[in-house]
């Protein structure tokens, strides 16, 4: 069959816009394909995954539960202050540390045991150093001990479905086996505290639970005067910081055939990366 120079002409034209578009669909999906591995790394020095576990930690810090099992630890540790503030102050054997820039890192000597746990939520320096620097908590104040508890609290959880297990049967007795680890407080399934030392009941901490009536967030909280010589908790904003990895896909994005509505057509305010994220990869929500 001959084809003349003029059909020759529109058919290699055709053939190209047709590669052309196929060029655009498998860059587009060589884009989502590879974008965890290039963002979720590292972006100005920002660890995305990170940076989403943060927000997801923020948002669940917000609801019922997560105050419940926050004053329950606080009960255990036995850090519960009347003025709320004070209870993130407080260091082991009972003393308040002088400010919350940092955490104190102070061993304290009282009876049969010594140690420098200090916080809310009794962290050793250890502790609270790896995971402050996993969530970038620069400093040891009231909002950051709250969320770092409860990652260590999701962390524990994993096992049986993380933090939305608490929505699921509350402060269960294998949730308290699981956190024992993690708060020498908290009773095993024996009864007993996993390292040996003074343990609250489980009978006792799951009516605290259930009667404890949840303590207002940080941030939200009436403010409570500071006493001569003490120095105010140093608060930081902690408004999740712009997603630059997710600002380089929708600009991407954008130009590319099918993408443009469904992805990429919305306002600043309103385009939620890490849901996206968690969407379009399928990675576990701080929930579950």
């Amino acid at each position: 069959m001959y084809l003349t120079t003029e059909t020759q002409s529109k058919l290699g034209i055709g053939l190209i816009g047709r590669a052309r578009n196929l060029f655009k669909h498998f860059l587009a999906l060589l884009i989502l394909l590879l974008a965890p591995a290039f963002y979720l790394k590292t972006i100005s020095g920002e660890d995305i995954s990170a940076e989403m576990e943060r927000q997801l930690l923020e948002k669940f810090r917000r609801t019922p539960e997560a105050q419940r099992l926050l004053d329950t630890v606080s009960f255990a540790e036995g850090t519960n202050r009347d003025n709320l503030a004070d209870s993130y102050r407080v260091m082991y054997g009972g003393g308040l540390a002088k400010d919350l820039t940092r955490h104190p890192d102070t061993v304290i000597h009282g009876g049969r045991y010594s140690s420098a746990a200090a916080g809310r939520y009794q962290f050793m320096p250890g502790t609270w150093e790896r995971t402050a620097s996993r969530l970038g908590l620069k400093t040891f104040g009231q909002t950051e001990q709250d969320l770092a508890a409860l990652k260590l609290a999701r962390d524990r959880l994993l096992p049986i479905g993380g933090l939305s297990v608490l929505q699921k049967e509350g402060f269960s007795p294998r949730v308290s086996n699981l956190l024992a680890p993690e708060w020498a407080s908290f009773p095993t399934t024996e009864g007993v505290s996993y390292y040996g030392q003074p343990v609250k009941s489980y009978s006792e901490l799951d009516k605290f639970y259930r009667n404890v009536k949840a303590s207002p967030t940080p941030e939200i909280a009436a403010p409570q005067p500071v006493g001569e010589g003490d120095t105010a908790p140093q608060e930081r904003d902690t408004a999740p910081q712009k997603n630059r990895g997710m600002e380089f896909l929708r600009n991407y994005l954008h130009f590319l055939p099918g993408f443009g509505s469904s992805m990429t057509d919305q306002s600043s305010s309103t385009f939620n990366a890490p849901q996206m994220l968690a969407k379009a990869f399928q990675a576990p929500q701080i929930m579950e």
